[in-house]
């Protein structure tokens, strides 16, 4: 058990050495006092071998009483291998930038301090991992796709939710992640190798879709394999059963991430010029500045047209702000370029 982590400097070898059998669960944490607790219950009670899982909360921002909280976890569940930090900024991309920096497992995967996990999920990530990792000290290779819930603040199941129907259209076996583009998009359900997550990094500098550039960097890797960590069969039983029960099934909770949708969150914030169009520039350049291999050029190419995306919706609903759009567009990197294309997409849309 180990409190209060702080930073040390070490040669990248040494890092590598250092790193073990198991996951590290990284936890953002900021203002989460009254959610912290819940998620972390869900570690505790996960049927993975608490020596084969340590989790790390970095609370960022000023501290309302989580790292307290953490802390009293910890000292009440000594056999598990719990890491807190404390960061002054708040900034969601710097706080998961110390975890992967302090993550000291063979895997890592990240949660949200608002969302759950299933009592199975690291165990069925770390099972379905082992598929293609023959020894403790192989290099891991694959990233493993978790099934996705996401339910309402109040845990109602969401009905028709558009990432559990594509979960259940992934065959089982491996594939390229070039192939799955739409999972790179979000942060959740996902066990990623910590030596290619300490390759990677959040921008920090964003203040919306650092993740879509984080998970974009996968796209680096053409050996990379994406794998399923429960059959897809299971996302058809539970999708039968919240017919009868609108609520998050237990067997599909078992090995789930539970993502909680709030209609505040950062992604889910209404239309606006800044958000729409400023902040999904300043995405669009840094996914611009991604060097992928030829073959993964396509799925980067939808990554950039999922954010462009924003600004042609935005666009059609407020055609008077057309000039500011256009003056915006044209301060960036190849701005002529990019604001042809989006007239040319909003105008394809209005045919």
């Amino acid at each position: 058990m180990r409190h209060k982590a702080v930073h040390v400097k070490k040669s990248p070898c040494a890092r590598e050495r250092e790193l073990t059998a198991g996951i590290s669960v990284v936890i953002a944490a900021y203002h989460a006092v009254r959610e912290l607790p819940v998620l972390l219950d869900c570690c505790a009670a996960q049927t993975l071998a608490p020596a084969l899982f340590e989790i790390i909360v970095v609370c960022n921002g000023d501290d309302d009483g989580s790292s307290a909280v953490v802390e009293h976890f910890a000292q009440a569940h000594p056999q598990v291998n719990v890491v807190v930090h404390q960061m002054e900024i708040a900034n969601a991309g710097a706080a998961r930038n110390a975890g992967i920096r302090l993550a000291s497992r063979q895997f890592l995967t990240f949660v949200d301090a608002d969302d759950k996990i299933g009592p199975r999920y690291l165990e069925a990530q770390w099972s379905a991992a082992g598929q293609t990792t023959s020894s403790e000290r192989a290099a891991p290779s694959v990233v493993v796709l978790s099934p996705l819930v996401s339910v309402s603040a109040d845990g109602r199941a969401i009905a028709n939710d558009p990432l559990s129907k594509k979960y259940a259209a992934v065959d089982p076996g491996q594939h390229k992640v070039a192939d799955y583009p739409w999972v790179l998009s979000f942060t959740a359900c996902k066990l990623l190798p910590t030596k290619i997550a300490r390759s990677m990094r959040f921008p920090e500098d964003l203040r919306s879709g650092e993740d879509v550039v984080f998970w974009a960097q996968l796209l680096r890797f053409p050996n990379l394999r994406l794998i399923l960590a429960s059959k897809p069969r299971e996302v058809e039983h539970v999708r039968e059963a919240e017919r009868v029960n609108p609520r998050v099934n237990p067997e599909w909770e078992d090995a789930a991430y539970v993502r909680v949708v709030r209609p505040d969150s950062v992604s889910r914030q209404g239309e606006s010029f800044d958000f729409n169009v400023v902040q999904r520039l300043a995405c669009i350049d840094q996914l611009r500045t991604i060097r992928v291999p030829v073959r993964a050029r396509k799925a980067l190419r939808t990554r950039i047209a999922a954010q462009l995306d924003f600004v042609v919706k935005y666009l059609g609903a407020h055609r008077n702000e057309a000039p500011a759009i256009q003056a915006e567009v044209l301060r960036h990197p190849d701005g002529r370029a990019l604001w042809r294309h989006i007239v040319k997409r909003r105008q394809k849309r209005d045919r």
